[in-house]
């Protein structure tokens, strides 16, 4: 009787394991785009991951525990749907084509692993259903939990919000449509409330991931290659070292994120996380959206991600067809859905930092009013979902061509950036009128231009390109800090630094007037000298 029970068990145990363990890596990137399992589209794809686990468990439970070559082939479906859940985990075409350029060297490494995996199975072949089945099961339950950092009791009060591809005041071209309706209102709404801002402020990068991570490091020299030091290589990217966060942590302030979904900030400073569904059509925050979009969405950010994947890239043709997609049609869907949730979005960062109690940061980085440019200025949906940038090294446009693509695209970046501007002003607006929000030092600043130039390369860059590409915002008031306008040509990272290092700007030293820029010659960022911004 006891046997039998045992053998019952035994067989549930092999049969649950394998879709568990194969279910636990799609269920955990589900989780890191913040998309449900059960949306459209995405309970599909785990359907048939759970599936193909079903069959290998179904196979292996059928097979125990008998003897022979039956042990042997039980065996071989265990070791198969243990490396199904690696290289789901791993995204394993992706880490063997990155480490290895020869294909017999993969498929060598492929084979060894293959064989250890076998190995191990094999040793331990009379106790795996249940080894397997409590490892399977560990791993399903820590993919959906989901940690809750504790706040202390802080001080003082800094907002600091980062404007994603927000180009500096003089950096707007007034000649093009809605460049001096810009230019007026971004000096406008600084000058009302307070601030110092700097109309020729530049970041030494275009690009996000170095940009950022540069500024919360202090970090105003670095060449721009060195992204690693500050992020890994995951997806989304961690920046894994915050000088700024850590600052206020280490005095005992508590440091709250608001973030988008493209580049993770919450380190083991951070108090609280809040981070935008980016990925997700499947949102209240992006509101407007139809099911057919949201769905083909989700088929097609999955399908991106598990092309990576030996096991899902097999499968991805029968994803395909169970979903439908084809007769979705030719539907145009952004990469991502910030822009649409921006409104929503802002209003809970806007609600938090009001509602607080003083003291602390209060971090938000928006994607805004980066591309692509679907508000009005008066943040009303348009869908307008192509991407404005590199001019002619992409799209490959020339004269008169260029020229009008240029301005058509700017109008349209420009109606952004004054939503942008509209939606900071009603806050400050109501920041003005808390009284416990008096004192609060806030900045804001954007991390690169708005990127709708020639192209990203230095050798065809003019100098209009060169201020697309790296003039932007940077404005910021607080005690001590003089309101009005400074003409200085000056970094966001070095802003920064001297404003919340705690380093004295003497010693410092003299400042890096460079910006880094990709060289199609030299195949590497290298340092040139900054966009002539007047």
């Amino acid at each position: 009787m006891m046997k039998n029970g045992v053998l019952a068990r035994d067989r549930i145990f092999l049969f649950l394991a394998i879709p568990m363990a194969l279910a636990s890596p799609v269920i955990s990137t589900l989780s890191s785009l913040s998309i449900s399992p059960v949306a459209p589209g995405a309970n599909a794809f785990l359907g048939i991951i759970v599936a193909v686990g079903c069959l290998l468990g179904f196979g292996a439970a059928v097979l125990h525990p008998r003897q022979g070559l039956w042990k042997f082939i039980q065996v071989f479906l265990i070791s198969v749907g243990i490396m199904s859940a690696v290289d789901l985990s791993i995204m394993g075409h992706q880490v063997l084509t990155t480490s290895f350029d020869n294909r017999f060297a993969r498929a060598l490494v492929l084979c060894f692993f293959a064989a250890g995996i076998f190995g191990v199975v094999w040793i331990i072949r009379n106790q795996a259903p249940v080894i397997l089945f409590v490892t399977s099961a560990t791993l399903l339950a820590s993919s959906i939990v989901i940690s809750e950092a504790k706040a202390d009791e802080i001080a003082e009060r800094t907002i600091y919000i980062i404007t994603d591809e927000m180009i500096g005041l003089n950096g707007i071209d007034k000649s093009l449509p809605g460049g001096r309706d810009t230019y007026d209102l971004m000096k406008s709404v600084f000058l009302k409330h307070g601030f110092r801002l700097f109309p020729r402020a530049f970041s030494r990068h275009f690009f996000t991931m170095v940009s950022i991570p540069a500024v919360l490091n202090f970090d105003d020299r670095d060449a721009g290659d060195q992204a690693a030091k500050y992020t890994d290589d995951e997806t989304p990217m961690n920046v894994k070292k915050s000088a700024l966060f850590d600052q206020f942590a280490s005095g005992g302030f508590d440091v709250t994120v608001f973030q988008s979904g493209h580049l993770n900030f919450c380190t083991k400073a951070v108090s609280e996380c809040n981070t935008f569904p980016s990925f997700n059509a499947d949102t209240d925050l992006a509101k407007g959206l139809t099911r057919d979009l949201t769905k083909i969405s989700t088929i097609r950010t999955l399908k991106a991600i598990y092309v990576q994947s030996y096991t899902a890239a097999r499968l991805l043709p029968w994803y395909s067809e169970i979903t439908g997609e084809s007769d979705l049609g030719d539907i145009v869907v952004p990469d991502y859905f910030d822009i649409h949730g921006f409104v929503e979005w802002f209003r809970k960062f806007s609600d938090h930092a009001l509602a607080s109690k003083p003291g602390g940061l209060t971090f938000a980085h928006f994607l805004m009013p980066h591309n692509p440019p679907v508000l009005d200025e008066n943040c009303v949906a348009q869908y307008r979902w192509e991407n404005p940038y590199y001019l002619k090294e992409r799209k490959h446009l020339t004269g008169q061509e260029f020229s009008a693509s240029r301005a058509h695209f700017y109008e349209e970046y420009y109606q952004q950036a004054r939503c942008a501007l509209k939606t900071l002003d009603a806050f400050l607006t109501t920041v003005d009128n808390n009284p416990e929000l008096s004192g609060a030092k806030i900045v804001v600043h954007g991390d690169h231009g708005s990127r709708i130039s020639s192209g990203k390369f230095v050798e065809g860059a003019l100098p209009r390109d060169m201020i697309d590409n790296f003039s932007t915002l940077y404005a910021i008031r607080g005690k001590g800090v003089e309101p009005g306008i400074d003409m200085r040509m000056a970094s966001v990272q070095r802003l920064t630094t001297e404003y919340f290092s705690g380093i004295p700007v003497a010693a410092l030293g003299p400042e890096e007037m460079s910006v880094v820029m990709d060289s199609s010659k030299s195949g590497r960022p290298i340092k040139v000298p900054p966009p002539p911004i007047q």
